[in-house]
């Protein structure tokens, strides 16, 4: 069976895209996994690191990334996303990570997500995109979902009427579950790399996913909003009717002489809500060359680094616990 987890923090820099990459990696060389990263985030930062700039202005450039299939929805009756042509395949650079495949985002989805949160689609009238953020995550109790009855007409009460927003695939969550969930079964793991907001695009991300990360570097701005994500995500799981657990967190960019990541990480683990995974993401030269898109192959020690100051051993362990944490939700991986 798919495991599909999405990578969020609200808070940018933390490490997230590149936990999604290197989990991606590891996942695939190390543990003989097919991986699918989906990335959602408009900064199409692993996009880059996986396929490199003038690539990814190609595909661009022909429509071939997940703007196009926001933007489908937005220009109501065209169906231009062409799932064969987006795809990505053996995108890592990794020897044994082949198994690698990439659904790339596109600058592009910044505009596009305003736009879905506020039009009319599939025959749905949407609040102010501001105000439906708000309903969201504040006025759950009272959230009327616009909905079609049997009889096809809009605009029906969802609380009176035996449907969720699982059962409403028109609606602006479910694009895309609708366009590639027949597809992802050709994986093992598929891995979401979520803007650090909570907009209608990783909204799709999260509905798509059975739970969720969330890497952090271990300081007090880093870690302040890790509540508000999971409360957020706690009543979006409640409105959709089904449990989108926290998998964990992954602490990132981790510089052990620091006295301020050490107690952050302590008073973490102590809450163990959501817990910490036990390995960690040390900061270190060759996680921050990540980002510079590199095409010729690397071993994966090459590329992550050895011990003590590499990241190649941390991440083997943060693979192997990823592994058996989807055990417990019963996956057969």
């Amino acid at each position: 069976m798919t495991f599909v987890v999405s990578t969020i923090n609200l808070k940018g820099g933390v490490g997230k895209t590149t936990t999604t990459v290197a989990l991606a990696e590891t996942l695939a060389c190390a543990f003989n996994k097919k991986v699918l990263v989906i990335d959602l985030d408009p900064q199409t930062n692993a996009t880059i690191m996986f396929i490199g700039e003038e690539r990814w202005a190609r595909l661009n450039r022909a429509g071939h990334t997940l703007a196009r299939l926001f933007q489908d929805a937005v220009e109501t009756g065209l169906a231009r996303f062409d799932f064969a042509a987006t795809l990505q395949s053996n995108v890592s650079n990794v020897s044994g990570a082949e198994t690698v495949d990439l659904l790339p985002a596109s600058l592009d989805m910044i505009d596009v997500q305003d736009i879905l949160a506020a039009r009319h689609i599939g025959g749905l009238s949407w609040l102010d995109p501001f105000e439906m953020m708000r309903s969201f995550f504040f006025d759950w109790p009272d959230l009327v979902w616009p909905i079609r009855s049997s009889n096809g007409d809009a605009g029906t009460d969802a609380r009176d009427q035996d449907h969720s927003v699982a059962n409403a695939p028109d609606l602006p969550i479910g694009l895309l579950k609708t366009a590639i969930g027949d597809h992802i079964a050709a994986y093992d793991v598929v891995i979401i790399d979520c803007p650090p907001s909570l907009g209608v695009i990783p909204l799709n991300g999260l509905f798509l996913s059975d739970a969720y990360l969330i890497p952090t570097v271990p300081d007090h701005l880093s870690t302040y909003g890790i509540p508000q994500i999971m409360e957020r995500i706690r009543r979006f799981s409640e409105r959709i009717g089904r449990h989108l657990p926290p998998m964990g967190i992954v602490l990132t960019k981790v510089q052990q002489s620091s006295s301020v990541h050490r107690a952050q990480q302590a008073r973490l683990e102590k809450i163990a809500d959501p817990p910490v995974f036990e390995a960690m993401m040390k900061q270190s030269n060759r996680i921050a060359a990540m980002a510079e898109f590199v095409p010729e192959k690397r071993t994966f020690r090459q590329k992550y680094g050895a011990e003590p100051e590499g990241n190649a051993a941390s991440l083997l362990l943060i693979g192997a616990e990823f592994l058996k944490r989807t055990r417990s939700f019963d996956r057969a991986l």
